[in-house]
């Protein structure tokens, strides 16, 4: 069966990336025996990428967000589409030529696959200090040649219809971070599962952009603000809400004696967004159909 793809990328100023990158983007997407269309999304760049693409890459559709909204500009993108599947891509990765149709592959041939990861970007479920998060464990090689359930993903082939009815990224994480482990984790929760695929293999730059917009301490405080937001909003089961709040003043007190302040920057910064997340709450309450220790029973003989 022909299926309607689209590789949707990324691009905010990053025209130097996609000179190094975009080419063996289009290139895959020929390659692949699927109708595979590429877009570039670009977040309001003041660069020229938007003239680099339409004058080098004609065959090319570009999207121009009016706001830079990172990551949840996607959302009213692949609303606007009409494709099967979404591969959502950073301006900074280099697909090898056959990296779309394994991808799509398991999409196609599993009805409560929700997304397919990319090799090496398969993450398990990990609690540390009473947070969930996503982890990449160091099982060795044989961890990442190795087909099975992915937790979350940040490069992934997404099922367009249930990525539009989960409602995409969530504006309460930005600029960034989390967003992620938020979406994948509420599509588990639904009964959709996430699938890793090593056959779909590509080079990964990594953290371009966010660094260079940021910085570490700055990036650092977001992630750890963002993982309080995240289990106010998700987590249901009380155990696991208890071990929240147990360690919360704990890994405080360790922030300060290891005079990690961003931890504390993080922890004052989600008290603005603290209403957003409790009203968020009470939406994806309603639309569960899996508790979280059903998510993660799964992963637990991975």
């Amino acid at each position: 069966m022909r299926l309607k793809v689209n590789i949707v990328i990324l691009n905010f100023n990053g025209r130097d990336l996609l000179e190094k990158y975009l080419p063996s983007i289009v290139t895959a997407a020929g390659v692949s025996r699927h109708e595979c269309a590429v877009t570039v999304l670009d977040n309001a760049s003041t660069d020229s990428s938007v003239e680099y693409v339409q004058n080098h890459f004609p065959q090319a559709h570009v999207i121009v967000s009016p706001l830079n909204r990172v990551l949840c500009s996607y959302n009213e993108a692949v609303i606007g589409l009409r494709d099967d599947i979404v591969i959502l891509l950073n301006n900074d990765i280099r697909p090898d030529p056959d990296f779309v149709d394994p991808l799509v592959d398991e999409l196609a041939g599993k009805e409560d696959a929700f997304f397919a990861a990319t090799h090496q970007d398969r993450a398990l479920p990990r609690w540390h200090w009473g947070v969930l998060s996503a982890d990449d464990p160091a099982h060795g090689n044989g961890f990442f040649k190795s087909p099975g359930y992915a937790f979350t993903a940040g490069i992934a082939a997404f099922d367009r219809k249930k990525f539009v009815e989960l409602g995409g990224y969530d504006e309460l994480y930005l600029p960034g971070r989390y967003e992620d482990v938020d979406l994948c984790y509420r599509a588990w929760k639904r009964g959709w599962k996430g699938y890793y695929v090593p056959a779909s293999r590509k080079y990964h730059e990594g953290g371009v952009s966010f660094d260079k917009r940021f910085g570490w301490s700055k990036t650092q405080a977001m992630v750890y603000r963002n993982s309080l937001l995240f289990m106010i909003k998700n987590i249901q089961d009380p155990w696991y809400l208890a071990g929240f709040l147990m360690f919360l003043p704990l890994r405080l007190s360790l922030a300060l004696l290891q005079g990690k302040w961003f931890i504390w920057r993080g922890f004052f910064d989600s008290f603005e967004r603290l209403g957003l997340a409790f009203r968020r709450r009470r939406e994806v309450a309603g639309k569960a159909i899996l508790s979280d220790r059903d998510v993660l029973r799964v992963f637990k003989s991975v």
